[in-house]
Protein backbone atom coordinates (compact mmCIF):
# COMPACT_ATOMS: atom_id res chain seq x y z
CA UNK A 1 0.00 0.00 0.00
CA UNK A 2 1.97 3.61 -0.87
CA UNK A 3 -0.22 6.76 0.09
CA UNK A 4 0.34 10.21 -1.79
CA UNK A 5 -0.69 13.33 0.32
CA UNK A 6 -2.11 16.46 -1.88
CA UNK A 7 -2.97 19.65 -0.15
CA UNK A 8 -5.29 22.40 -1.80
CA UNK A 9 -3.99 23.92 -4.91
CA UNK A 10 -3.67 27.47 -6.01
CA UNK A 11 -2.25 27.12 -9.23
CA UNK A 12 -1.14 23.32 -9.68
CA UNK A 13 -2.07 20.79 -7.70
CA UNK A 14 0.59 18.04 -7.00
CA UNK A 15 1.05 15.07 -4.77
CA UNK A 16 3.27 13.97 -2.36
CA UNK A 17 4.02 10.85 -1.56
CA UNK A 18 4.97 8.87 1.63
CA UNK A 19 7.75 5.53 1.76
CA UNK A 20 6.03 3.32 -0.61
CA UNK A 21 4.75 -0.07 1.55
CA UNK A 22 2.09 -2.30 0.54
CA UNK A 23 -0.77 -4.67 2.80
CA UNK A 24 -2.24 -8.02 1.77
CA UNK A 25 -4.96 -7.66 -1.11
CA UNK A 26 -6.53 -10.11 -3.31
CA UNK A 27 -6.86 -10.24 -7.02
CA UNK A 28 -9.98 -9.49 -8.46
CA UNK A 29 -12.33 -9.61 -12.01
CA UNK A 30 -12.07 -6.45 -13.99
CA UNK A 31 -15.87 -4.93 -14.26
CA UNK A 32 -17.46 -1.41 -16.01
CA UNK A 33 -17.02 0.82 -13.19
CA UNK A 34 -20.40 2.08 -14.43
CA UNK A 35 -22.13 -1.10 -12.84
CA UNK A 36 -20.59 -0.35 -9.37
CA UNK A 37 -22.52 1.29 -6.20
CA UNK A 38 -21.46 4.23 -4.47
CA UNK A 39 -18.47 4.74 -2.20
CA UNK A 40 -18.06 6.31 0.70
CA UNK A 41 -15.27 6.54 3.28
CA UNK A 42 -13.37 8.87 5.61
CA UNK A 43 -12.81 9.68 9.02
CA UNK A 44 -14.72 9.53 12.35
CA UNK A 45 -14.63 11.11 15.37
CA UNK A 46 -14.57 9.36 19.00
CA UNK A 47 -16.83 11.93 20.59
CA UNK A 48 -20.86 11.51 21.17
CA UNK A 49 -21.66 8.99 18.47
CA UNK A 50 -24.91 9.48 17.27
CA UNK A 51 -27.68 7.97 15.16
CA UNK A 52 -29.16 9.18 12.62
CA UNK A 53 -32.16 8.63 10.38
CA UNK A 54 -31.13 8.64 7.05
CA UNK A 55 -30.55 4.49 6.27
CA UNK A 56 -34.29 3.70 5.59
CA UNK A 57 -33.95 0.39 7.29
CA UNK A 58 -35.16 -3.15 5.58
CA UNK A 59 -38.52 -4.54 7.54
CA UNK A 60 -37.35 -7.02 9.70
CA UNK A 61 -33.53 -6.86 8.67
CA UNK A 62 -30.32 -5.23 9.97
CA UNK A 63 -28.01 -4.62 7.14
CA UNK A 64 -24.35 -4.21 7.59
CA UNK A 65 -22.01 -2.52 5.09
CA UNK A 66 -18.51 -3.19 5.71
CA UNK A 67 -16.17 -0.40 5.43
CA UNK A 68 -12.22 -1.86 5.22
CA UNK A 69 -9.35 0.30 6.28
CA UNK A 70 -6.71 0.67 3.61
CA UNK A 71 -4.78 2.88 6.25
CA UNK A 72 -1.24 2.26 7.67
CA UNK A 73 -1.03 1.44 11.11
CA UNK A 74 -5.04 0.40 11.62
CA UNK A 75 -4.00 -3.24 12.73
CA UNK A 76 -2.39 -1.86 15.44
CA UNK A 77 -3.49 1.63 16.57
CA UNK A 78 -7.36 0.19 15.08
CA UNK A 79 -9.84 3.09 13.36
CA UNK A 80 -8.48 6.75 13.20
CA UNK A 81 -10.14 9.90 12.09
CA UNK A 82 -8.43 10.49 8.84
CA UNK A 83 -7.97 6.46 7.77
CA UNK A 84 -8.86 5.74 4.08
CA UNK A 85 -12.28 3.65 4.06
CA UNK A 86 -13.23 1.79 1.26
CA UNK A 87 -16.31 -0.71 0.79
CA UNK A 88 -15.63 -2.15 -2.48
CA UNK A 89 -13.50 -5.37 -2.88
CA UNK A 90 -11.00 -5.60 -5.50
CA UNK A 91 -13.40 -6.50 -7.99
CA UNK A 92 -15.55 -2.88 -7.37
CA UNK A 93 -18.43 -5.24 -5.77
CA UNK A 94 -20.15 -3.81 -2.00
CA UNK A 95 -19.25 -5.41 1.27
CA UNK A 96 -23.00 -5.94 2.49
CA UNK A 97 -24.54 -8.21 5.02
CA UNK A 98 -27.81 -8.59 6.04
CA UNK A 99 -29.31 -10.13 9.05
CA UNK A 100 -32.78 -11.11 10.92
CA UNK A 101 -34.10 -9.57 14.05
CA UNK A 102 -34.41 -13.27 14.86
CA UNK A 103 -30.33 -13.60 14.82
CA UNK A 104 -29.60 -9.65 15.46
CA UNK A 105 -31.20 -7.75 18.02
CA UNK A 106 -29.40 -4.98 18.73
CA UNK A 107 -26.99 -2.81 16.17
CA UNK A 108 -23.73 -4.67 18.49
CA UNK A 109 -25.26 -7.80 18.11
CA UNK A 110 -24.94 -7.39 13.91
CA UNK A 111 -21.81 -6.30 14.65
CA UNK A 112 -20.30 -9.51 16.04
CA UNK A 113 -22.56 -11.52 13.46
CA UNK A 114 -20.77 -9.63 10.65
CA UNK A 115 -17.82 -10.18 11.87
CA UNK A 116 -17.76 -13.82 12.11
CA UNK A 117 -19.46 -13.40 8.42
CA UNK A 118 -16.38 -11.61 7.56
CA UNK A 119 -13.48 -14.04 8.48
CA UNK A 120 -15.39 -16.79 7.19
CA UNK A 121 -16.97 -18.60 10.33
CA UNK A 122 -20.84 -17.82 8.95
CA UNK A 123 -23.22 -16.48 6.18
CA UNK A 124 -25.50 -13.83 6.71
CA UNK A 125 -29.27 -14.17 6.41
CA UNK A 126 -29.64 -14.29 2.45
CA UNK A 127 -27.12 -17.10 2.57
CA UNK A 128 -24.24 -15.32 1.18
CA UNK A 129 -20.44 -15.78 2.49
CA UNK A 130 -17.85 -13.20 2.62
CA UNK A 131 -16.67 -11.83 -0.77
CA UNK A 132 -13.56 -13.92 -1.86
CA UNK A 133 -12.35 -10.81 -3.74
CA UNK A 134 -11.75 -8.94 0.02
CA UNK A 135 -9.80 -9.46 2.66
CA UNK A 136 -11.05 -10.52 6.07
CA UNK A 137 -12.78 -8.06 8.25
CA UNK A 138 -10.10 -6.45 11.21
CA UNK A 139 -9.02 -3.79 13.84
CA UNK A 140 -9.68 -1.09 12.43
CA UNK A 141 -12.84 -1.97 9.76
CA UNK A 142 -15.24 0.26 10.44
CA UNK A 143 -19.49 -1.41 9.66
CA UNK A 144 -22.19 0.93 9.19
CA UNK A 145 -25.26 -0.78 10.56
CA UNK A 146 -28.78 -0.01 9.77
CA UNK A 147 -31.63 -1.05 12.02
CA UNK A 148 -34.93 -2.04 11.47
CA UNK A 149 -36.33 1.21 12.33
CA UNK A 150 -34.07 3.23 10.37
CA UNK A 151 -31.30 4.02 12.57
CA UNK A 152 -28.15 4.24 11.05
CA UNK A 153 -24.94 3.82 13.56
CA UNK A 154 -21.60 3.03 13.05
CA UNK A 155 -19.46 0.74 14.67
CA UNK A 156 -15.40 0.32 14.39
CA UNK A 157 -13.87 -3.11 14.83
CA UNK A 158 -11.62 -2.94 17.55
CA UNK A 159 -9.11 -5.48 19.63
CA UNK A 160 -11.91 -6.64 21.63
CA UNK A 161 -14.80 -5.72 20.82
CA UNK A 162 -16.24 -2.87 18.83
CA UNK A 163 -16.82 0.92 19.41
CA UNK A 164 -19.40 3.16 18.36
CA UNK A 165 -18.12 6.14 16.56
CA UNK A 166 -19.21 9.28 14.67
CA UNK A 167 -20.20 8.77 10.72
CA UNK A 168 -17.04 9.30 8.48
CA UNK A 169 -17.09 12.37 6.95
CA UNK A 170 -14.46 12.20 4.52
CA UNK A 171 -15.09 10.40 0.91
CA UNK A 172 -13.27 8.03 -0.71
CA UNK A 173 -13.66 7.23 -4.93
CA UNK A 174 -12.05 3.93 -5.52
CA UNK A 175 -10.78 2.60 -8.59
CA UNK A 176 -9.76 -0.40 -11.03
CA UNK A 177 -5.54 0.05 -10.75
CA UNK A 178 -5.25 -1.78 -14.09
CA UNK A 179 -7.07 1.07 -16.34
CA UNK A 180 -5.62 4.12 -14.15
CA UNK A 181 -2.34 2.55 -14.89
CA UNK A 182 -3.13 2.43 -18.40
CA UNK A 183 -4.31 5.65 -18.35
CA UNK A 184 -0.86 6.85 -16.89
CA UNK A 185 0.80 5.47 -19.23
CA UNK A 186 -0.52 7.08 -22.20
CA UNK A 187 -0.25 10.35 -20.59
CA UNK A 188 3.81 9.63 -19.93
CA UNK A 189 4.34 8.43 -23.34
CA UNK A 190 2.36 11.18 -24.93
CA UNK A 191 4.32 14.21 -26.45
CA UNK A 192 1.11 17.14 -26.05
CA UNK A 193 -0.36 17.62 -23.39
CA UNK A 194 -3.78 19.50 -22.22
CA UNK A 195 -4.40 21.64 -19.16
CA UNK A 196 -6.70 19.77 -16.61
CA UNK A 197 -8.76 22.77 -15.23
CA UNK A 198 -5.13 24.58 -13.74
CA UNK A 199 -2.21 24.68 -15.69
CA UNK A 200 0.35 21.70 -14.46
CA UNK A 201 4.37 21.76 -14.60
CA UNK A 202 5.09 19.60 -15.31
CA UNK A 203 2.63 18.61 -17.92
CA UNK A 204 1.30 15.12 -17.29
CA UNK A 205 -1.70 14.63 -14.99
CA UNK A 206 -4.72 12.51 -14.87
CA UNK A 207 -7.83 15.18 -14.90
CA UNK A 208 -9.98 13.95 -11.85
CA UNK A 209 -13.35 15.61 -13.90
CA UNK A 210 -17.15 15.05 -12.84
CA UNK A 211 -18.67 16.41 -16.16
CA UNK A 212 -20.35 12.94 -16.87
CA UNK A 213 -19.85 10.50 -13.95
CA UNK A 214 -16.41 11.02 -12.19
CA UNK A 215 -13.64 9.86 -13.36
CA UNK A 216 -10.18 10.36 -14.20
CA UNK A 217 -8.12 10.67 -17.31
CA UNK A 218 -5.37 11.53 -19.47
CA UNK A 219 -4.44 14.55 -20.30
CA UNK A 220 -2.88 13.28 -23.29
CA UNK A 221 -3.74 15.77 -26.41
CA UNK A 222 -6.04 14.44 -28.73
CA UNK A 223 -9.20 12.19 -28.65
CA UNK A 224 -8.27 8.93 -26.75
CA UNK A 225 -10.80 6.43 -24.66
CA UNK A 226 -8.26 6.62 -21.07
CA UNK A 227 -10.61 7.22 -18.64
CA UNK A 228 -11.74 5.73 -16.16
CA UNK A 229 -14.94 5.87 -13.80
CA UNK A 230 -15.13 5.50 -10.19
CA UNK A 231 -16.92 3.09 -8.69
CA UNK A 232 -20.50 4.14 -8.32
CA UNK A 233 -19.90 6.82 -10.32
CA UNK A 234 -20.41 5.80 -14.26
CA UNK A 235 -21.70 8.30 -16.45
CA UNK A 236 -25.36 6.65 -15.89
CA UNK A 237 -24.96 6.96 -12.60
CA UNK A 238 -27.92 8.69 -10.27
CA UNK A 239 -26.17 8.82 -7.39
CA UNK A 240 -25.47 12.11 -6.19
CA UNK A 241 -22.10 13.31 -6.28
CA UNK A 242 -20.07 13.84 -3.14
CA UNK A 243 -20.00 17.36 -2.49
CA UNK A 244 -16.07 17.50 -1.92
CA UNK A 245 -15.31 16.13 -5.40
CA UNK A 246 -17.54 18.77 -7.15
CA UNK A 247 -16.13 22.21 -5.44
CA UNK A 248 -14.75 24.38 -7.69
CA UNK A 249 -10.81 24.61 -7.85
CA UNK A 250 -10.03 21.56 -5.98
CA UNK A 251 -7.74 18.70 -7.02
CA UNK A 252 -8.29 18.47 -10.95
CA UNK A 253 -4.79 17.96 -11.77
CA UNK A 254 -3.47 14.59 -9.90
CA UNK A 255 0.94 14.93 -11.10
CA UNK A 256 2.17 11.67 -12.33
CA UNK A 257 5.66 12.79 -12.76
CA UNK A 258 6.95 14.70 -9.78
CA UNK A 259 8.92 12.82 -7.59
CA UNK A 260 9.23 13.47 -3.56
CA UNK A 261 11.96 13.58 -1.97
CA UNK A 262 11.33 10.57 0.21
CA UNK A 263 9.50 8.18 -2.58
CA UNK A 264 9.16 8.11 -6.30
CA UNK A 265 6.71 9.04 -8.69
CA UNK A 266 3.00 8.30 -9.14
CA UNK A 267 3.20 6.77 -12.03
CA UNK A 268 6.31 4.51 -11.07
CA UNK A 269 4.25 3.57 -7.73
CA UNK A 270 1.65 2.99 -10.11
CA UNK A 271 3.56 0.25 -11.71
CA UNK A 272 5.07 -0.94 -8.64
CA UNK A 273 1.74 -1.63 -7.23
CA UNK A 274 0.28 -3.29 -10.15
CA UNK A 275 3.44 -5.54 -10.15
CA UNK A 276 2.99 -6.60 -7.06
CA UNK A 277 -0.15 -7.69 -7.02
CA UNK A 278 -2.76 -4.64 -6.49
CA UNK A 279 -5.92 -3.84 -7.47
CA UNK A 280 -7.18 -0.91 -6.52
CA UNK A 281 -6.45 3.06 -6.70
CA UNK A 282 -8.46 4.79 -3.66
CA UNK A 283 -8.33 8.78 -3.44
CA UNK A 284 -9.46 10.30 -0.17
CA UNK A 285 -10.65 13.70 0.44
CA UNK A 286 -10.15 14.81 3.87
CA UNK A 287 -12.35 18.06 3.73
CA UNK A 288 -11.44 19.47 7.31
CA UNK A 289 -7.54 18.94 6.45
CA UNK A 290 -7.91 20.11 3.00
CA UNK A 291 -5.94 17.51 1.47
CA UNK A 292 -6.06 14.80 -0.83
CA UNK A 293 -4.67 11.69 -0.26
CA UNK A 294 -4.29 8.14 -2.77
CA UNK A 295 -3.93 4.54 -1.93
CA UNK A 296 -2.82 1.68 -4.03
CA UNK A 297 -3.76 -1.50 -2.47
Amino acid sequence: MTSFIQPTPSVTARINSASPTRTDTSAGLTVDASDAPAAVGGTGGRGTPQATGAAGGAAGLYTVTAYLNASLGHFLSGYREGDTLSEYTADGRLLSLAFTTGRATHPEVAAEEAFEVGNGQASDDRGEDWLAGARSLSVGDVLAISAPDGTLTHHSVEPAGFDLIEAPTNRTLTFPLARVLAAAEHTIQARLHTACVEETDPPAHLCLTHTNGISLSSNALGPHTHTVHAYGFGPDTHTPFPREFTEEGLFHAVDLATPTDDARTLYATLRHASAEGATRFLITYDSEGQTLSTLTD
